[in-house]
């Protein structure tokens, strides 16, 4: 089971606070302790961070990220100052009460509350306490023996952050001319003389890109990169629509760009826009909205099971559509797990598009004959046309030119 290895505090009242009677058992979540997990489930969601030292040393060796959307977690830590990502493992989790006190469980996905482990918990707008070694051994399994308290601080989207290698998660620090990499950067949220609207169409993200969100109605979270896209049409066509969201920057010549994708692809069952509910998410090669390519993860309802594009490769050429993709195949049985990692290397008018389900192994798909200028932007996207929101993390940059 994963536990990262963050700063310990020293806070006494707040541990007599929590070890109120935490042997109790639980006589069942009346309604008023159902409201009160509820509030507790809402207050977790998001990213938190916190930043250790190791024993004897004074300088910060680790950082942890926390992110939590529904009853999902998942934690990455990283290497300082190198911002090298160490660890990275996802749980469920759930929330439960031991008398006075707040439990939290977390489990192997698709697993059981029975095969977790536990620890007490305090969360309020600003800070997650995670303490271990308080519940009682034989009603709960601790994941530590030893009492500690440990204090995630919330990361606010909102604000003007700095975004280290840890938070943009990409690769490769740019030690060489041309490629994308990794140095701290800021993500501009504005000034008092443009409304937020504004702010959010004009963003930047430093080193991945400007935001384009054309319906203004998705959440781009710079702090992993993630995209939340509502249940509406939000789609990557000439024919179909052009408001999926996306993150572009500026690439001349050759180039070869890869990324990591990570969601749940399971769209709803009823389609917001034409065609059939669908989520898609990864490269996106940008001349114009009428000549683009797509290479995505990808999953759609056929209205008995879920197909995929393995992967999808869709070239539009003067608002036609081009072909490329290869015939779909069973969603579940194409793709290992929730992560995908999509690659793209442009040649003259040849762009060879390649595949890995673990990043390291990678499968060459297809190469396209294209007819695309000179200069083009280089990016991620996020589609979804079901009644189900879609959220996806992109992680792994790298972009490569000459």
């Amino acid at each position: 089971m994963h536990r990262s290895v963050p700063q310990c505090l020293a806070v006494p009242a707040i541990m007599m606070i929590l070890t109120m009677t935490a042997g109790a058992e639980p006589a069942g979540p009346p309604a008023l302790e159902r409201d009160e997990l509820a509030a507790d489930l809402q207050l977790l969601q998001g990213s938190w961070e916190l930043v250790a030292t190791s024993e004897g040393q004074a300088p910060p060796a680790v950082r942890s990220i926390k992110t939590i959307d529904g009853n999902r977690e998942t934690v990455r830590r990283y290497r300082l100052p190198s911002g090298e990502l160490a660890t990275e493992q996802t749980v469920e989790f759930t929330l439960g009460k031991s008398g006075d006190v707040r439990v939290f469980t977390f489990f192997p996905v698709g697993g059981t509350a029975a095969e977790g482990k536990s620890y007490v918990y305090r969360v309020d707008d600003d800070s997650f306490y995670d303490v271990p070694g308080l519940l009682d051994d034989k009603r709960y399994d601790n994941y530590q023996v030893l009492p500690k308290v440990w204090r995630w601080k919330r990361i606010d989207p909102q604000a003007n952050i700095e975004i280290s290698a840890s938070r943009l998660l990409t690769k490769e620090a740019p030690t060489t001319p041309g490629i994308v990499g990794a140095s701290p950067a800021v993500v501009e949220a504005g000034d008092n003389k443009r409304s937020p609207k504004a702010a959010r169409r004009d963003r930047e993200i430093p080193h991945w890109g400007k935001v384009v969100d054309p319906n203004d109605d998705c959440k781009v979270d710079a702090n992993l990169l993630s995209m939340q896209v509502p249940p509406t049409n939000h789609d990557l066509s000439p024919l179909r629509g052009l408001s999926a969201p996306r993150v572009l920057r500026t690439v001349t010549g050759d180039f070869e760009v890869s990324v990591k994708v990570t969601a749940d692809f399971r769209p709803g069952t009823t389609a917001k826009g034409k065609g059939r509910p669908f989520n898609g998410a990864g490269l996106v090669i940008w001349q114009d909205a009428e000549n683009f390519l797509r290479i995505e993860r990808n999953a759609w309802w056929d209205g008995e099971s879920y197909l995929c594009y393995p992967p999808l490769i869709e070239y539009w050429r003067d608002r036609q559509y081009s072909g490329a993709n290869n015939a779909p195949v069973s969603s579940s049985k194409f793709f290992h797990g929730d992560s995908t990692w999509l690659k793209a290397v442009r040649r003259g008018d040849r762009i060879t598009v390649s595949m890995s389900h673990d990043g390291t192994k990678w499968t060459e798909v297809k190469t396209v004959v294209v007819e695309l200028d000179s200069r083009l932007q280089v990016g991620v996207a996020a589609l979804n046309t079901s009644d189900q929101p879609f959220r996806v993390e992109f992680a792994d940059l790298i972009l490569k030119s000459e």
